[in-house]
């Protein structure tokens, strides 16, 4: 997926070529990837482009952005788990939406539950406490999609902290 955004959306002779993504998506995607773009695209608000352009966030598309997603580069540099256990406050941990696609493995979602506990028992060793909460049905952008939800449950994570 980010190396198709790369690649229509912003490398030389196909900036900004939406049309083209679009087309491209079924044959330069995995099958199983295909239905959070397409969820993207659909959840538009009225002042949003139709089929004619892309939705808000990719409007202004960096490829490398993408790039860096698809050949791993994103992450180089960057140890995980030494970051996760020089933690040094209090964490908010809301995981949304995953799945793991039997048939490739592939996982649909940014980070797996194993992950997930992972990261958490990590920032735990470092002393930091941990409020998880699972979302499951919540898409990537849970303000975009639930304002509300999203609004109490940073504030009553924060009044936790405060009274704790």
């Amino acid at each position: 997926m980010f190396a198709a955004w790369s690649k229509w959306l912003g490398d030389q002779w196909s900036i900004g070529d939406w049309a083209g993504l679009r087309k491209a998506f079924p044959a330069e995607v995995p099958s199983v990837l295909l239905d959070g773009p397409a969820a993207m695209v659909a959840n538009r608000d009225e002042n949003e482009p139709g089929d004619d352009g892309p939705p808000r966030n990719l409007r202004e598309y960096d490829p490398e952005w993408g790039r860096a997603f698809a050949s791993g580069s994103v992450t180089a540099g960057c140890d995980h788990a030494a970051m996760l256990a020089a933690v040094r406050v209090p964490v908010l941990f809301t995981h949304h939406a995953r799945h793991i696609d039997p048939d490739t493995g592939h996982l649909i979602g940014a980070i797996a539950d194993v992950q997930a506990r992972r990261a958490r028992d990590l920032i735990e060793a470092a002393g930091q406490p941990v409020t998880y909460h699972s979302f499951p049905g919540m898409p990537h952008s849970m303000h975009g999609a639930d304002p509300a939800l999203f609004t109490r449950t940073i504030v009553a994570w924060a009044a936790g902290l405060i009274s704790g």
